[in-house]
């Protein structure tokens, strides 16, 4: 599955990791979880691994996302800083 979609309207940090967290406690994770601990130790290891892969994409894409919310809003914070400066230049 593709979580960055389920990022991608996101627009605050906040919203990001509310929805990492729902994502990460989901019905889904906690089946594979179940299916550990109930498996023998080869299917174990495979349904661990699914499980670390499916909560690795979970975190990068809500800190792919954080990402992309940070730096617009360092462009935002710069923009604000040098156009009142640029609207101070005398003009002669």
């Amino acid at each position: 599955m593709d979580y960055s979609k389920e990022f991608a309207n996101k627009s605050t940090i906040s919203a990001c990791l509310t929805l990492r967290d729902q994502l990460l406690n989901s019905e889904e994770i906690f089946d594979l979880i179940n299916q550990v601990k109930e498996a023998n130790s080869d299917e174990k290891k495979n349904i661990g691994a699914k499980l670390n892969i499916i909560k690795k994409e979970i975190q990068d894409a809500s800190d792919g996302r954080i990402q992309i919310i940070q730096t617009s809003n360092q462009k935002i914070t710069i923009s604000n800083l040098i156009l009142p400066l640029f609207f101070q230049i005398p003009i002669s």
